[in-house]
Formats: C-alpha cells, sequence, structure tokens
C-alpha cells in the first residue's frame, strides 16, 4: 500500500519498483488529487475509487459519539444546530471529530455560537477539502494560548512520523511552553496538555500501553494546518523540501531540518542568517551536527541520525542553555561521545541516547563530571546500556534512569539508587548479555542484594523487556516494598514462585513474572484490587510436571483484569463461575497435545466484555510426519475453536502455531499486535 500520493511524478518513480508480471499481487494507493489517481491507474481507469462521505445518518452518529460517548446521552442535542453543523461537515469524518471535539470542549450556551462561525465560514461554494481546513481552522482559534504553542511545535516533525509522547513533554518543558504549578510538576502539566490535544482532536494516539498513551501522530491536513499557522507567527523554519531551502527565511527560534536532496552548503548558507537566536533544533541529517553545535543559545537539541560509526558531540560544551538533548542514531562502531566537562552544563534536565544496530556488546561509561548536574531529570542511554557513574545519589532530581546495565555497575553505585527520591521510572536494567551463571553468580547476588532498597516514589520498574537471558532472582524482595508501583516487569528474572510481598503493591496496574512454577500464586496476584494486565511464563524443565490452577470467581479475585498473557504450557486452567468479569483480551499458550491441558470452565469468562482470544500452540516437537503437519494443526486449531466459539461468539479467537521460547514481550512478539 503506498499512502498519500501527492503528484503523479512520484508515483512514476515508486512504481518502477514493482515487477512486471502475471503473478496476480495488487498494489493499493490512496491521494487527494483525482488526476494522480487516474495516473496510477492508467491501464485500469475501473479500479478508481473516489471515497463517498458518511451518510447523514452515519455522520450524527460520529457526531454524537464523539461528544457525548454514546448514542443515549445525545438524545438531547439541538437537532437544528446538529443538523447545520453536520451540513457544513459534509460527512467529511476527520471535520466531523473536529467539530465535535470543539463543541465537547465548549458549553452548550456556546454551541450556537459555533454554528454561526461555519456558517459564515462556509459562505458559497468550496470543495471539500477546503471545507475541512476551514473547520480544523476553526479548532484551532478557539484553543487557549497554551495548547497553541504546544501544537505549533508539533509542526516541526516529519509527516508520518511516529512521536513519543516523554520526548515531546520534556521538549515542551525545556523550551518553556509549560511550567509547574504549587501541586504538580512541570512534565504532569505537560502530560495534561497532551491529553487536551488528544481530546481535542489535534493529535492522534497511535501506541498504546497499560491503557496509556506511548506515541502519536499528526494528520497530514492538520500538520498542513499547524506549518501554515507557524510560517504566518514566525514560529518555526522546517526545511522538508527544495522550495523551502530556496525560499526568504527570517530569524527562527525553532529550525528542524528532515531534508536530504540539497548538498550541506547550500542548506546553511540559505539559513545561516536565521540561526543567530535559534531555541530548539530538530535535526535529520547527521553530516549537518557539527553545524549547530557552535550555536550558544539552544535549550533543545534532537538529532535524529542515520548509519555512522562515531558521533562527536564535544561541541556541545558551549551550550550552556542547553536543557534537552536527545540522539538517536545506528551505529556498528563507536557510540556517542559526550564532553569530558558535561558538568558545566548545568541546564541540562534530559539526556536521551537510543542506539540500535549495536553489535560491540559493552556497555556505555559517562563522563564522571555528570553527576555535577543537579538539574538533571532523565537518563537513558538504551542500545549499549549504562554503567552507574561513581557518585549516582548526587543526582537528586533524577525521575528517569533507563537501561542500566547492573552486572557491570558496581554494588555500592546501584545502592545509590535508593537515595535518589525523587526516582520514578527505573526501566530496562538488562543487557546481561555477559551473564555466565557459573562465573558471575556470587556478583549478580551482591547486585540484586544492593538493589533491594527503592525510593518510596518509584511508579515503574523495568528488568526485563530488553534482555535476552533470565536471570536468577533468588530470594531478592524489596525492603520496603515501593508501595506506589504502577507498573512492574520483572520477566528477565526467575523466581521460584510468585513472591508474596507483590501482595502489598495495591496501586499495580501491569504486573510481568517469570517463575519456576505457579503452585498457589495466582491467589497472590488475584487480591491486587487495581491491576489490569498480568503476564506470567513459567520456566521450561526438561521434565516439566503438569499443574493446576483455579481461578475463583468469589470474593474481590482479578476483578480489575483486563488482560491475562499466560505462557504456562504445562498449566491447565480451570475458572470457576464468576471469574475474571472484567476481562477483555485472553492470551494462553499451550503444547502440542492440548487435549489433557483445555481450559475448565471457558463457559464461565464473560462474554460481554471478553472480545479478544489468542491461543498459541508449541508445535516444534510434535512427532508428525511433516506432510501430515497441516493435517494436524487444523484438527487442534478445530478443537481449541470448539471449545470457545459457542460461549464467546462476538470475540476474535484467533489460533497460532510456533515455539512458544520465542514469545516475548507482549507488545513486541508477532502475535500480539
Amino acid at each position: 500500500m503506498i499512502d498519500d500520493i501527492w503528484d503523479s511524478s512520484a508515483w512514476y518513480v515508486i512504481q518502477c519498483a514493482f515487477p512486471v508480471n502475471d503473478c496476480g499481487a495488487s498494489v493499493l494507493t490512496t491521494t487527494r488529487i483525482l488526476s494522480v489517481a487516474d495516473d496510477c491507474c492508467k491501464h485500469c481507469r475501473g479500479y478508481v475509487y473516489k471515497m463517498k462521505p458518511l451518510s447523514d445518518q452515519d455522520s450524527r452518529k460520529l457526531f454524537v459519539n464523539r461528544i457525548f460517548g454514546s448514542q443515549e446521552a445525545g438524545l438531547d442535542v439541538a437537532e437544528e444546530i446538529s443538523a447545520d453543523i453536520l451540513k457544513k461537515c459534509g460527512g467529511l469524518p476527520l471535520a466531523i471529530i473536529s467539530t465535535a471535539s470543539l463543541l465537547s470542549h465548549n458549553p452548550k450556551s456556546r454551541w450556537d455560537s459555533v454554528r454561526n462561525s461555519l456558517v459564515s465560514m462556509f459562505e458559497g461554494d468550496q470543495d471539500e477539502l477546503k471545507q475541512m481546513e476551514r473547520i480544523l481552522d476553526l479548532s484551532y482559534m478557539h484553543l487557549p494560548h497554551h495548547l497553541k504553542t504546544c501544537l505549533l511545535d508539533i509542526g516541526k516533525y516529519r509527516e508520518d512520523y511516529e512521536i513519543e509522547k516523554d520526548t515531546l513533554l520534556r521538549e515542551w518543558v525545556a523550551q518553556g511552553f509549560v511550567s509547574r504549578t504549587r501541586m504538580r510538576d512541570a512534565v504532569d502539566v505537560a502530560e495534561d496538555y497532551f491529553y487536551a490535544l488528544i481530546n481535542m482532536s489535534m493529535i492522534q494516539p497511535w501506541t498504546m500501553e497499560d491503557d496509556e498513551v506511548e506515541t502519536c501522530r499528526v494528520h497530514d491536513i492538520m500538520l498542513d494546518l499547524i506549518r501554515s499557522k507557524a510560517a504566518e507567527e514566525n514560529f518555526n523554519l522546517v526545511i522538508d523540501g527544495p522550495e523551502v531551502v530556496a525560499g526568504e527565511h527570517k530569524r527562527v527560534r525553532l529550525v528542524s531540518i528532515c531534508y536530504d536532496g540539497e548538498e550541506d552548503g547550500a542548506i546553511l548558507a540559505a539559513i545561516k542568517g536565521s540561526l543567530s537566536h535559534v531555541r530548539s533544533v530538530l535535526l535529520f541529517r547527521g553530516s549537518l551536527v557539527p553545524s549547530f553545535l557552535v550555536l550558544k543559545y539552544v535549550r533543545v537539541l534532537h538529532l535524529q541520525v542515520a548509519a555512522c560509526e562515531r558521533l562527536d558531540l564535544t561541541g556541545i560544551h558551549g551550550m550552556f542553555l542547553l536543557r534537552f538533548l536527545k540522539v538517536v542514531y545506528s551505529t556498528t562502531g563507536e557510540y556517542v561521545k559526550l564532553p569530558d566537562q558535561i558538568g558545566e552544563l548545568q541546564q541540562l534536565e534530559t539526556i536521551e541516547v537510543e542506539i540500535s544496530d549495536c553489535f560491540l556488546g559493552k556497555p556505555t561509561s559517562l563522563p564522571p563530571d555528570i553527576v555535577r548536574l543537579s538539574r538533571l531529570m532523565h537518563l537513558s542511554y538504551t542500545g549499549s546500556g549504562l554503567v552507574l557513574p561513581d557518585g549516582i545519589s548526587k543526582l537528586r532530581s533524577l525521575r528517569t534512569l533507563q537501561a542500566v546495565d547492573l552486572l557491570e555497575s558496581s554494588a555500592e553505585n546501584i545502592k545509590g539508587i535508593a537515595e535518589l527520591t525523587c526516582l520514578r521510572q527505573l526501566k530496562k536494567c538488562s543487557t546481561f548479555h555477559c551473564y555466565d551463571e557459573k562465573v558471575h553468580k556470587l556478583e549478580w547476588k551482591m547486585r540484586m542484594d544492593a538493589l533491594r532498597r527503592l525510593s518510596g516514589n518509584l511508579r515503574s520498574f523495568i528488568m526485563g523487556d530488553d534482555c535476552h537471558i533470565v536471570v536468577p532472582a533468588h530470594d531478592w524482595t524489596p525492603t520496603p516494598p515501593p508501595r506506589r508501583l504502577r507498573k512492574l516487569d520483572l520477566s528477565s528474572c526467575h523466581f521460584p514462585r510468585i513472591p508474596e510481598w507483590i501482595v502489598h503493591l495495591h496501586e499495580l496496574c501491569s504486573l510481568e513474572l517469570y517463575v519456576s512454577e505457579v503452585a498457589d500464586g495466582l491467589s497472590i496476584v488475584a487480591r491486587l484490587p487495581s491491576l489490569p494486565y498480568f503476564k506470567l511464563q513459567t520456566l521450561l524443565r526438561k521434565y516439566p510436571t503438569n499443574e493446576r490452577a483455579i481461578i475463583s470467581g468469589s470474593g474481590k479475585s482479578f476483578r480489575a483484569l483486563k488482560r491475562l498473557t499466560l505462557i504456562c504450557p504445562y498449566l491447565t486452567l480451570d475458572f470457576q463461575e464468576g471469574a475474571l468479569p472484567s476481562l477483555e483480551k485472553l492470551d494462553i499458550c499451550f503444547r502440542y497435545y492440548v487435549w489433557p491441558q483445555q481450559p475448565v470452565g471457558i463457559e464461565h469468562l464473560p462474554a460481554a466484555t471478553l472480545r479478544q482470544v489468542r491461543l498459541v500452540v508449541d508445535d516444534k516437537d510434535a512427532e508428525v510426519p511433516a506432510s501430515e503437519l497441516d493435517q494436524h494443526r487444523a484438527g487442534v486449531e478445530s478443537l481449541l475453536k470448539r471449545a470457545f466459539e459457542p460461549h464467546h461468539p462476538a470475540a476474535d479467537i484467533t489460533v497460532y502455531f510456533g515455539d512458544y521460547r520465542r514469545l516475548g514481550h507482549p507488545q513486541s512478539s508477532p502475535w500480539f499486535p
């Protein structure tokens, strides 16, 4: 599928990549321009399909649902007002959603004013695209000033770019778009702004985890509006094409270079006079990095660099106003080189480095001077792992610490984590690539013991999703358990059974564990009052024993659980009446011979809420001739579907076959969306 083709010349280039044969493959293209559609189907004009607007009935349904959440709640909406508004929207979904979002943030007493604004804007005939642009413009005009500023900042990203929420919030704070209040930190206030833009349909949530938005995107038409507004206000300079390079540029505070089609010298010459007071830089072009490191007033430096052997950032030592530094790049050589005197950048609040295609197999040691950064709140070095610097406890403002290599860090520095009282996220403590139980068993136990004390403010502790092996957890118990913890992922730590201290984590929303045996451990997790997601994996044994687990339907057992993932191929489940009353998604792994392991009490699962069942069957060791494998798989699939479908006809039930030992974190696994 080729989405959103803007001109015929682009299609002529793209089509050269496709083979010409009679194999029957199909290519789907989308465009807003009819002439481009005709050119894409020159030899088969009958295949051009023009999208039709929504019917009046569907338009009203979408309109009312977006404002009130249901049709019934919107019965009292004034018919005259809604009819006029929907008429101006012309059946265009984006226009309807944007207008409905605008109304939902205004009292009903002002709806008539919004209707009148729309009517006055659409006097005379206009095409559909122009109507939609006018409607989006009206939504923008009604934004409060602080949201306008944040929205204009999003215009610096490439079209269809997946924007990380955490990165965006930290950039807003660093640029001074958001300030802390008496009761809330600036990042928390920025998150409110972020969700306000989503609720008003200005940006679109894209990926989710634990019911929270992880990334967002901007609709192409909305991005056009944002950039036009930003240009009017001289808010930023976005170099994304040759016409922009050749244009006339005013002095700007924010610059984004997303274009690769000109020589470096041509781009630098074109914008040289515009950069003297630039405050924020987003660069998708590695060759230009040295030219931007000499700018003295930069507060935000965000580099998205393609493959390179070494990225030397020692030049940032003179950016004394720098608050945010993020580097994303791929390498097979050396890592990012930071200045030895990085502690002189006293305004620095965020250091994020993400490395892909990294094969050196050794963690990164940061300059010792980094512990002088008293304002540093976010430190992340994913891809290579991070050795904790001596004196880590001095970073008292730290809220996020990510990708720590526990084995390479000293036990003393690991103990220092407990003194970081502001720490909320201790994420991806991983990179156990060099762990050898015979060699490192004692060292590892010392480091796990050093990690027993955790900050009482900790919200997220992840030691699992990037690890390639499982390490022993021994009898590890945090003392005391961090009771405000909301996310706990210990799927790379091998526990004998589900730890009893888990029951004290009453605010937990996500839990992932790896154990030798289930035993009665489910009863411990079942008592967590607000847990919506639970994943459990059991150790693969050479001589496994079958287990049986009863999931009770009485009392408060698993009352909040919405998603259950069990990678326990020798566990038979018994769902009692009333079990898992809020369950929406169920993921279970089976061994190939599923008959003795088929769950009991499937009819007791809630048909009203359960909408997705995913079953994976491990047939790697199935003693079946290859010629008969497909037939046997069909029989197993039929058996499992017959067990679920009569009781859950509305659920999406899918059966997969493969080696369950290859299944990783559910967000990245091929059989989980």
